[in-house]
């Protein structure tokens, strides 16, 4: 989400140039959009430890988190354009970046010869084919007898693993071999995404960690038995719990790990739907309340120029309403099923 935001901030920039408004009025609905997608559709990192945590099937994860962030992205919309009826003060960083964005009125700013970035068709299908290849695995195993020939080889590709790497591989050809970048210069580039996956990794690893500590100390159990005794239903307590993890400690793939690892008994005996829900439960608990002890509150705060209390009074706001949303809508799914 941090360096999707970062990389899409001169976009932003632009249009409030051209629109002659606050970067806050494009960018508050962009940023609560990209949060939704990250933390409740794969292959992110929360969702995907969070499903074979809570033994979801990755691609009925896809589908159904897609499906819900789509309403959920259009009540951010009407929900941020209620919070930018307010006026905020912008910081002259922030104005100074906007008036040097690279857009006019007459138009996009023309290229220099020397650069020929992809096409728009060649990127999109790089972003679709690992999530086609994954949902092709999880409808081969519903549609295909268990004898199918196929149904190995199909289910061995559409592992997130597998779909992951091929997509790598495609874009290593596609992106920088077949456009005539030399190994060093793809060597380079690939190498400086290595600090920000690394951290990726890294709090990935540290979250699913915590989680199986606290299962093996038999929390899981205890929360269970808990659960059941004060009647509280599964959905509920995964998206509380998560919320709660999420406000105290800011990460929120750490809330999700942490939240799907106390569940990971509970779900015993649900069916692959009722598992994907309660996934996207936790996912949407990890969405909300994101305020100073989360990274990317202080990068949206940074890049729209807002001071800590109104970022508090936008985003945090934002997220919160994006959360809620999130969990409502999925309740709703998982009374109907």
């Amino acid at each position: 989400f941090d360096v999707g935001f970062i990389i899409l901030a001169p976009i932003i920039y632009g249009f409030a140039k051209v629109a002659k408004i606050s970067p806050l009025k494009f960018g508050l609905p962009v940023a609560g959009i990209m949060l939704t997608v990250h933390v409740a559709v794969p292959p992110h990192p929360g969702p995907v430890a969070a499903a074979g945590l809570l033994h979801a099937d990755i691609g009925w994860l896809t589908i159904i988190g897609i499906a819900i962030s789509i309403p959920v992205g259009v009540v951010g919309y009407f929900a941020a354009k209620i919070i930018n009826k307010r006026q905020y003060a912008m910081s002259v960083e922030v104005l100074e970046q906007m008036q040097l964005a690279p857009a006019s009125e007459e138009g996009a700013t023309k290229l220099s010869d020397k650069i020929n970035p992809p096409g728009v068709a060649l990127v999109t299908s790089l972003i679709v084919i690992p999530i086609a290849i994954i949902m092709a695995g999880t409808v081969s195993a519903t549609l295909m007898p268990p004898s199918h020939p196929l149904l190995g080889t199909l289910q061995l590709i559409g592992s997130p693993m597998v779909a992951l790497m091929i997509a790598l591989v495609l874009a290593f050809w596609l992106l920088a071999l077949r456009r005539g970048w030399s190994l060093q210069h793809t060597s380079d580039i690939m190498g400086s995404a290595l600090p920000t996956a690394a951290v990726v990794i890294l709090v990935t690893g540290a979250g699913g960690v915590f989680g199986k500590v606290l299962v093996e100390s038999g929390v899981g159990k205890a929360l269970a038995n808990m659960l059941q005794m004060i009647d509280l239903p599964l959905l509920p307590a995964a998206f509380i719990i998560s919320l709660a993890l999420r406000a105290s400690q800011g990460s929120a793939t750490v809330a999700i790990l942490t939240t799907s690892g106390l569940l990971s008994e509970a779900v015993m005996g649900l069916n692959p739907i009722q598992c994907v829900l309660v996934t996207l439960a936790a996912c949407f608990g990890g969405l909300g309340a994101s305020h100073i002890n989360d990274s990317g509150f202080w990068i949206v705060t940074k890049y729209l120029g807002l001071s800590v209390a109104d970022g508090l009074k936008t985003w945090t706001v934002l997220t919160t309403i994006l959360g809620f949303t999130g969990f409502l809508i999925t309740w709703c799914v998982w009374l109907v099923i």
